[in-house]
């Protein structure tokens, strides 16, 4: 990184460092993740500009020696207060930012900066309802992305009937004719019916416009959020502390 530089940025997380600074955990598409020390973070004219979910152009002092990166000036020009105007568009983004934080290297930076810049764009304006399907279709999308997990919507045993369910032993979807009884007992396995199907397929074959036309009954709801949260968590490969910490909301 160049001492002086301006990039593309997202701030991901805010903590305090000492009692006036502040370190911000940043997604740049040229540069990946990496953390900024926000000086007179607590008074001074950043405290409210540099916030979680903030994104605009950011300029950064880089000190190959102390290996630090300072930020000088940053001009945020999508701010998503509609975020925090509900707690559950809060922990949803909380979410997306932490699934990210937690699979640094996995993705190529600049799609993801696509993908989260889109969902938090959404989240921003759109109602909680919508917000619940709109958080399912990023970690799909975004476990796609990170190709950890078989993605494809057809059984993995005779490639050919549409499934009725995911094992995560096998990292396959399998249908009604090659399912074992005994496997519908075993951890990790997901019943998935014909509308979380459809809406899984959905995401990754049609246009996001599409896509959002997909609203799952109450049932197909329920076993996307626990599909896709154990898959979710299984690519950051520890509990995602979020999900704890929103028990009852997500």
């Amino acid at each position: 990184m160049d001492r002086n530089s301006a990039v593309d940025a997202l701030v991901l997380s805010v903590k305090a460092s000492g009692e006036n600074n502040r370190f911000a955990i940043v997604l740049s598409p040229e540069k990946g993740i990496f953390t900024v020390t926000v000086y007179g973070g607590k008074k001074g004219r950043f405290k409210s500009l540099v916030s979680p979910y903030h994104s605009g152009k950011m300029w950064l002092y880089s000190d190959a020696v102390k290996k630090t990166v300072k930020l000088t000036d940053f001009y945020p020009d999508r701010c998503r207060t509609g975020i925090r105007e509900s707690l559950y568009k809060t922990c949803a983004a909380a979410l997306c930012a932490e699934l990210i934080l937690k699979t640094q290297g996995a993705v190529d930076w600049h799609t993801v900066w696509v993908l989260i810049n889109g969902f938090l764009d959404g989240l921003d304006i759109c109602t909680d309802e919508q917000a619940q399907t709109g958080l399912l279709r990023f970690l799909w999308r975004y476990i796609n992305l990170t190709g950890l997990y078989n993605t494809g919507i057809r059984c993995s045993r005779c490639a050919d009937k549409t499934p009725i369910c995911f094992s995560a032993a096998e990292n396959a979807f399998i249908c009604a004719d090659c399912l074992e009884s005994s496997q519908e007992h075993t951890a990790g396995f997901f019943p998935l019916g014909t509308q979380s199907i459809a809406f899984l397929s959905a995401v990754l074959a049609k246009s996001p416009k599409e896509a959002r036309t997909l609203q799952p009954d109450t049932e197909s709801l329920r076993e996307l959020r626990d599909f896709l949260y154990y898959i979710a968590q299984s690519c950051a490969d520890t509990r995602l502390k979020t999900l704890e910490a929103g028990k009852g909301i997500l």
